[in-house]
């Protein structure tokens, strides 16, 4: 841009050298400096699963990882095992909405706050009752009585399998 103000205020989106001409008409004199304002860019946030179970072990990455940045992490309703320069792996506590939150500091004062929001639900627990002693070529009525739990895979030995909530078998 061209101005002819003594003050400029800029607000550049990408990386820009500004060049600055000043020109003493009376003689004839003049001067040229520059300055290179560099656009410092954040991470784009934070990579991993969202929907997770009690007890499980996540790990969670900062995809655009830069070594002049500082990076700091805070659990809501898990905890830290390990880290790394751009990663950590949490083991979540507690069930409900929970969170991973990441600061990323950039030299000398950009600061953003990232956080990717957590649903940890407890782990459904498998039950089965049936008929333990049946004659080959009988049928056995297998039947689920986990207290939670939407999604059924039943393997019965031989290969065969269903994903009925209580299938019935010919042995």
């Amino acid at each position: 841009f061209i101005s002819t103000s003594s003050k400029n205020s800029v607000a550049p989106t990408q990386n820009t050298t500004y060049i600055l001409s000043l020109k003493n008409p009376t003689y004839g004199c003049s001067s040229i400096d520059s300055v290179k304002i560099t656009v410092d860019t954040f991470s784009t946030g934070i990579i991993g699963p969202q929907n997770v179970c009690i007890g499980d072990t996540q790990a969670y990455i900062i995809p655009a990882y830069s070594k002049s940045n500082t990076y700091s992490w805070k659990i809501t309703g898990g905890h830290i095992l390990a880290s790394g320069k751009d990663n950590i792996i949490v083991i979540w506590d507690s069930p409900g909405t929970d969170s991973v939150n990441l600061v990323e500091e950039l030299p000398p004062k950009c600061k953003q706050s990232n956080t990717l929001n957590i649903y940890a639900s407890t782990r459904p627990v498998a039950q089965i009752s049936t008929t333990k002693n049946i004659c080959l070529g009988s049928a056995a009525t297998f039947i689920d009585k986990s207290p939670t739990g939407n999604s059924f895979f039943w393997q019965f030995g031989d290969g065969d399998t269903s994903n009925v909530k209580n299938p019935v078998y010919n042995f």
